[in-house]
């Protein structure tokens, strides 16, 4: 099935790799520095690399309504990659791509979801552009929150 978004955030952070993954890859540490981020509950431990761990995460919205995904990591590549499967209010992928440049990070975030509340899925022909502009704002406030947590300049946030 085709996805209702394929949504991408490119993050470029004035840090080391190894800082930017020590934070992307706890997440029960993402309510400290990323404002849209209210709770983490670890449901499953997975195995010694963190694959098949099962975590509640609770979102705010820029929007003003909240979403709960329950996400099974699936992969992780360190310190490049992570993916996630996630099922609640929305239904899809998330992968993290890590990356150095030079003394710095590019973290780039791919989010192919679909709806699954009633109304969202009802208002999606009308409200697609606003359901976007949402997902990116939460996103740039990840990344300026992560900056802040590093201590690091936020070189570049960019929605692709």
């Amino acid at each position: 099935m085709q996805p209702d978004f394929v949504l991408v955030s490119r993050w470029h952070i004035g840090a080391p790799v190894q800082a930017v993954w020590g934070a992307l890859a706890d997440p029960q540490g993402w309510p400290l520095w990323w404002p849209y981020v209210r709770r983490v509950r670890l449901l499953r431990h997975g195995n010694a690399d963190d694959i098949g761990s099962l975590r509640r995460i609770e979102w705010g919205s820029a929007l003003g309504y909240g979403i709960t995904l329950d996400v099974t990591t699936m992969r992780i590549v360190k310190p490049r990659e992570i993916e996630g499967h996630a099922v609640g209010d929305l239904e899809g992928v998330g992968f993290w791509r890590v990356e150095a440049d030079g003394d710095a990070t590019r973290a780039t975030y791919r989010w192919a979801v679909n709806l699954r509340r009633p109304w969202m899925r009802r208002l999606l022909p009308l409200l697609r552009p606003v359901f976007a502009w949402n997902h990116h704002a939460v996103m740039r406030a990840g990344a300026h929150g992560l900056s802040r947590h590093l201590a690091a300049p936020l070189i570049a946030c960019a929605a692709g």
